[in-house]
């Protein structure tokens, strides 16, 4: 019973409220991963991070046939070697692996500490942009595309402030940020 009177108080609150609230409640909506995929500084990012994982996949490949390597002359060589030389040698090529791997990854830490300063930067020249549109607009809140289930295509503001945010910014460095 309760719950029904709650109900019928709400929807009696929808038909009362004046319609000019709801019009002036204009919500925008932003594809922030479209404005990074289609701005010039977000192909700039893309671009700059596309080389540096090629370049650690590169160095990976380069490691792995390096160790490869050096695993099938130590398989050749066994017959020839005390076991515990044998094994001081394949742990010593273990240790070898576990190392490069290491730093590897923390190349790879770079290249995601980088996309986040990058990024980052990309956000605070959007920001103002995103303000001034909002005044045009007479919005009064923007949300993330992922966000929103169903919404007009005319308050998509994507392409105006990818354009806007072009004119301001047209490329970032992927660095990591000193410590």
């Amino acid at each position: 019973m309760l719950k029904k009177l709650a109900i019928f108080s709400f929807v009696l609150f929808l038909f009362s409220a004046p319609q000019q609230v709801f019009a002036q409640s204009n919500v925008l909506i932003l594809n922030i991963e479209k404005l990074f995929a289609d701005s010039k500084a977000g192909k700039s990012m893309i671009s700059q991070v596309q080389k540096k994982q090629e370049a650690i996949k590169s160095q990976r490949d380069k490691a792995q046939k390096e160790l490869s390597d050096k695993v099938q002359k130590l398989d050749s060589q066994k017959t020839m070697m005390a076991p515990d030389a044998l094994q001081g040698k394949a742990d010593e090529l273990k240790l070898e692996e576990i190392a490069k791997n290491q730093e590897l990854q923390q190349e790879l830490r770079k290249i995601d500490a980088g996309l986040a300063a990058a990024r980052a930067e990309i956000l605070k020249s959007l920001s103002p942009i995103l303000k001034d549109i909002m005044t045009e607009k007479s919005a009064i809140a923007i949300l993330e595309r992922s966000a929103v289930l169903i919404g007009s295509p005319d308050v998509d503001i994507t392409d105006i402030a990818t354009k806007r945010l072009d004119g301001v910014l047209s490329s970032v460095k992927v660095e990591a940020p000193a410590k």
